[in-house]
């Protein structure tokens, strides 16, 4: 299988909203899954100069799904006929009109600017948090036989459907849309879900995603590394998770791209050799020395070039002595 490079990038931005890395991995996990898999992932597809951004497309390019891409289509998508979906997660924000009259636009410029007809597109919001039941009346979505997937009846909005995060089924498919959702039960059901089928069966560049998915939850405190610990811990999940992460061989590095921590906090939750450091470099020598006191001798025997540091040093004093 071609490995495709499509893990999002991390970014510190301060002027970037915060929803948008979690938009970043909810994008980057359907692309690293389904491209391996002969289907065209695009994320933010620009609709128009004005930027008009479609959170996540899928261009399905067989008539009907393959058993290896089922795996990652949820509840909702599994049945359509339509070979374009759009993906829009709403993370934060509740589902209303606005939100709905979104999606609608970008399905009607999508449809002109690509010449394709309603049976073309299935427009899709994801919803990360349950929506209100006046709120889903009010808008005219309907509960279909699918736990957590509604239909818009109106046909100004074409082939419309809403998955709430929070309430699809625990069947292992849904598990992908469930990380992303909003209550800590459900985040929970999506690991162990995650854990129970595919635990030694994921590519180490999906696994990163995912990681990082987990640790955007601790760091925005949607799910606080204690409450995980302790969650984990009492549904007897604390030691696969050990062993998916040592599945895998992360390296000091891949720690370090994955969980954006401060030293001290990398020291107590992987505690590191100093050659490890070292090699893995993403911290100044003041900032190590802060976060995990060294002994000299641990330092100098960690250095990579013993030769080299020791000729260092004899040039240091020697030009001490001709002082």
């Amino acid at each position: 299988m071609k490995k495709v490079e499509t893990e999002p990038e991390d970014t510190e931005n301060q002027d970037q909203p915060k929803s948008s890395i979690i938009h970043q991995y909810f994008a980057g996990l359907f692309k690293t899954a389904l491209i391996p898999l002969n289907i065209d992932v695009q994320s933010e597809f620009t609709l128009e100069k004005r930027p008009l951004r479609i959170d996540v497309l899928i261009i399905r390019k067989e008539t009907d799904w393959t058993q290896e891409q089922l795996v990652y289509i949820p509840d909702g998508l599994r049945d359509t006929m339509c070979t374009h979906i759009i993906l829009e997660l709403k993370k934060t924000e509740s589902i209303n009109l606005k939100s709905t009259r979104q999606i609608v636009t970008y399905l009607c410029r999508y449809l002109s600017i690509k010449g394709l007809t309603d049976d073309d597109v299935l427009p899709c919001l994801v919803s990360a948090m349950t929506p209100q039941k006046q709120a889903l009346d009010s808008l005219g979505f309907s509960e279909t036989t699918l736990s957590g997937v509604y239909q818009l009846d109106n046909v100004l909005a074409g082939n419309l459907k809403l998955l709430c995060a929070n309430d699809l089924s625990e069947d292992p498919h849904n598990l992908w849309i469930k990380l992303f959702a909003s209550t800590r039960q459900a985040k929970l059901s999506a690991l162990e879900t995650l854990l129970r089928n595919y635990k030694h069966k994921l590519t180490k560049e999906l696994s990163k995603i995912i990681i990082k998915v987990i640790s955007f939850w601790t760091k925005e405190g949607e799910y606080t590394m204690e409450q995980l610990m302790e969650d984990t811990a009492r549904r007897n999940v604390d030691q696969d998770i050990v062993d998916f992460v040592k599945y895998f061989n992360f390296s000091p590095k891949d720690v370090f791209e994955m969980f954006p921590m401060k030293p001290e906090e990398i020291f107590q939750a992987n505690p590191m050799k100093p050659e490890e450091i070292f090699r893995a470099n993403p911290m100044k020598p003041e900032e190590i020395f802060r976060a995990n006191p060294i002994e000299p001798e641990e330092i100098f025997n960690a250095y990579p070039d013993q030769e080299k540091l020791h000729q260092a040093i004899e040039t240091y004093y020697m030009s001490k002595i001709k002082q």
